[in-house]
């Protein structure tokens, strides 16, 4: 995608993030060519007003996702997160510990500490031994 065509894609509305997925880079080499051409950027839209922060974190407490809640005040998943990183408050994915699941049957955890001959690999001790015994 050369210069002139993302200066059109620009000037068509279209945000630097849809030109750049578009074009499979980052958002910086857009803004660079933008800028490079002389194209004024479009400002920045300040954070909307009608979101209720506490709102948000009634309903996080309630167990809601932030893509139920950002569904709930129509708008976008990142907005609400931006809100709760604001407040101090983590996603709920950071929240949670996940443990590394056993690539045969899906169902036990992978052990912390290495059983002889178990190292490196993604199967829990059960997987590993029917494994081991069946060679």
């Amino acid at each position: 995608m050369n210069q002139a065509e993302i200066v059109r894609l620009y000037n068509d509305n279209m945000s630097i993030d849809a030109i750049a997925r578009k074009a499979g880079c980052s958002r910086n080499p857009i803004r660079k060519h933008l800028l490079d051409a002389g194209v004024t950027l479009r400002a920045y839209t300040p954070p909307r007003k009608d979101i209720d922060t506490k709102k948000i974190f009634e309903m996080r407490e309630q167990g809601l996702s932030c893509a139920n809640i950002a569904r709930h005040f129509n708008c976008s998943v990142s907005c609400i997160q931006a809100r709760l990183k604001k407040k101090n408050s983590k996603p709920k994915s950071q929240n949670v510990k996940r443990k590394k699941m056993c690539s045969c049957c899906g169902i036990n955890p992978i052990p912390k500490k290495p059983v002889r001959g178990h190292l490196l690999t993604r199967l829990c001790y059960s997987c590993f031994t029917r494994e081991r015994e069946t060679e």
